[in-house]
């Protein structure tokens, strides 16, 4: 299109005319004339269109896809009584769950274990559960398999091994769980479904994805799961203190390094809101505050990738739930269930279908998915482009793909406030108590702000892009459109 283009730019009108006035017939010059009109006129229309296309391609992929992975995890050991009323406790949690949701169009991206899918299509159940699935994948667009040590080994009889290293073990604990999973859905989608397309998104314990990294490569691919549940990429929290911003294909020897070949995507995410424990050997931070801070620390990434004209990527941010986090049986439920709705609210109040000063819509509710679809087209689109690498298992800031001031600054600190006004926006942390502010102008021009109400005695402002400092007083703090970080000297 773009050769046609500039092929019918070289001959402009009075060119045109010219040329064919000199034809023999004037009947047929005129007849021509009007004909070169045509195709001209009629390549421009083309041509804008395609423009116009390409433009909604690149805004679809500024815009950050919030996720919510829930999952079952396996139910607890015990007699068939005590398995059974559990069951039926994650019945009535994920339809509480399904309940909150509804009219916050936040989307669940939902994973279950072999055994929650056999209780499903048992005649006793499948009732009751069979519209459950029904709902969680029109929620989603995923009914995916998520297993730990788990194979069965007769009705309702999923035991957990010790020899996790066997691999007849790993292989029966995939193929069990994957088959238990296809049955559930074509109980609840109907014979007619494809169980494949459904049951697309895989988390595993089994392999060791962190010895065994190829093996659980092949597995994947030998199932055509086409998206790996986030949990291997969460090493990059415990060097940085934020999760992995965009989505990628990961490499099985070093999940936090781009492979462009691996069959399968992954949408990064953090673990289970509301909570401050150890997930995956690694002491991460889910609480609300703490995740406000990521998702800012994201935003203001996001926002200068597209004020400095960088290439677009597929930008998401996520965070998890087990169905048990969530029960009432569950000591933990009250702080997880408060936070996650917290957290909702938050998203759709500020950044849900909100558009920035530019015009830039910065965040939407989506299944993973539909993140995966988004990254595939992004791929086509851009096919020598990287997506997100980070090639290396130690911290090397000089390989950090995003603003290193903002992680340095913000890492491990609590969001407290919005602060600003029609001129400025500013987010005010709380780090090792004490205050620091990510600010920006709503304009080009640079402002001097004052924030005597919020430090005492001199601050330090860093450029967010360079690293650049310079000490103001409170009273009189420069700031511009690409942000800076503003802390207590």
């Amino acid at each position: 299109m773009n050769k046609m283009k500039k092929s019918i730019s070289k001959l402009r009108y009075p060119t045109v005319a010219l040329l064919i006035a000199k034809f023999k017939y004037p009947a047929i010059s005129f007849i021509l004339i009007l004909l070169t009109l045509s195709i001209y006129t009629n390549c421009e229309i083309i041509i804008k269109e395609s423009t116009k296309i390409s433009s909604i391609s690149t805004e679809r992929n500024r815009t950050i896809s919030l996720t919510i992975d829930l999952h079952v995890d396996p139910l607890p050991d015990g007699d068939l009584t005590i398995r059974a009323a559990r069951f039926e406790d994650l019945l009535d949690t994920i339809e509480w769950l399904l309940g909150e949701v509804k009219s916050s169009g936040a989307k669940l991206t939902f994973l279950s274990v072999g055994e929650f899918m056999e209780y499903c299509t048992d005649d006793e159940y499948k009732k009751r559960c069979l519209p459950i699935l029904k709902k969680l994948y029109k929620s989603g667009g995923s009914l995916g398999t998520h297993t730990h040590q788990d194979i069965r080994t007769g009705i309702h009889e999923w035991d957990k091994q010790t020899d996790t290293s066997s691999t007849e073990i790993i292989l029966k604990n995939w193929a069990d769980a994957h088959e238990w999973v296809n049955k559930g859905i074509i109980a609840a989608l109907g014979e007619k479904i494809n169980p494949e397309k459904i049951n697309n998104i895989r988390g595993a314990h089994l392999p060791d994805n962190s010895q065994e990294g190829q093996m659980f490569a092949d597995l994947m691919e030998k199932y055509k799961y086409s998206i790996l549940e986030s949990g291997p990429e969460e090493d990059f929290y415990g060097l940085y203190g934020h999760h992995i911003w965009n989505v990628y294909r990961p490499d099985p020897n070093n999940w936090i390094t781009e492979n462009p070949y691996t069959s399968f995507v992954l949408i990064p995410s953090g673990p289970v809101i509301g909570l401050s424990q150890v997930h995956k050997g690694i002491m991460q931070d889910m609480t609300l505050d703490h995740v406000q801070t990521m998702f800012l620390q994201e935003f203001a990434n996001w926002r200068y990738q597209i004020l400095t004209g960088a290439d677009s990527k597929v930008w998401t941010f996520g965070i998890a739930l087990h169905v048990n986090d969530i029960s009432e049986e569950n000591e933990d439920s009250v702080a997880v269930r408060a936070d996650l709705l917290g957290y909702i609210k938050w998203m759709n109040k500020y950044f849900v279908n909100k558009k920035t000063i530019d015009g830039d819509l910065i965040a939407r509710w989506k299944g993973r998915k539909d993140v995966a679809d988004e990254f595939k087209n992004w791929e086509s689109n851009n096919p020598t482009s990287s997506s997100f690498s980070y090639p290396t298992t130690k911290q090397d800031d000089s390989l950090y793909p995003y603003l290193l001031p903002i992680a340095k600054h913000l890492r491990d600190a609590n969001f407290i406030k919005f602060l600003g006004n029609k001129n400025w926006r500013g987010f005010k942390f709380e780090k090792d108590k004490k205050t620091v502010i990510l600010a920006w102008t709503n304009d080009i021009n640079s402002i001097d702000i004052d924030l005597t109400s919020e430090f005492e005695g001199n601050v330090t402002v860093t450029k967010i892009s360079t690293g650049y400092t310079v000490d103001n007083k409170p009273e009189t703090v420069s700031i511009n459109k690409r942000a800076v970080i503003i802390h207590q000297q």
